[in-house]
């Protein structure tokens, strides 16, 4: 959304400013890079997402694995304290970590999975498997 008209660019800009203020590297990209043309949401999305994965295929042996994070932003409000935040979720050892998106209820739960793979709910407390609600309730 680096294109929109209502200062997404400026805020992943200000994102970009605190990464590289803290060393990390990054790719943000707000420049119309994917014409939509009336493709599906999810199309597009999936597209995007490929898109951006570009730099680390094109210089592959220079990501260790082990110090990569890949961080998607759609379309939401954040804040780039609370991306550095979940970036630092369990001082950073985790292979996933993911967001919950919010619009009066969880909104993501046709995408969002818990420890055994199942989708989540939109009301607390989110998970159905008792290990994934035991880890939420302790952060």
């Amino acid at each position: 959304n680096g294109d929109s008209s209502d200062r997404t660019a400026e805020h992943l800009d200000d994102l970009r400013a605190t990464l590289q203020a803290r060393n990390i590297d990054n790719s943000i990209i707000t420049k119309n890079v994917i014409p939509r043309n009336g493709m599906d949401r999810i199309d597009f999305l999936e597209r995007l997402r490929n898109r951006s994965l570009d730099p680390l295929r094109r210089s592959l042996a220079q990501w260790p694995a082990e110090d990569t994070l890949i961080i998607y932003l759609n379309d939401i409000y954040y804040d780039s304290d609370q991306v550095i935040q979940l970036i630092e979720t369990n001082g950073g050892s985790y292979d996933m970590v993911c967001a919950m998106d919010f619009y009066s209820r969880f909104y993501d739960i046709w995408v969002a999975r818990d420890l055994l793979g199942d989708p989540l709910n939109g009301s607390h407390p989110y998970f159905h498997d008792q290990e994934s609600v035991r880890r939420m309730r302790h952060g």
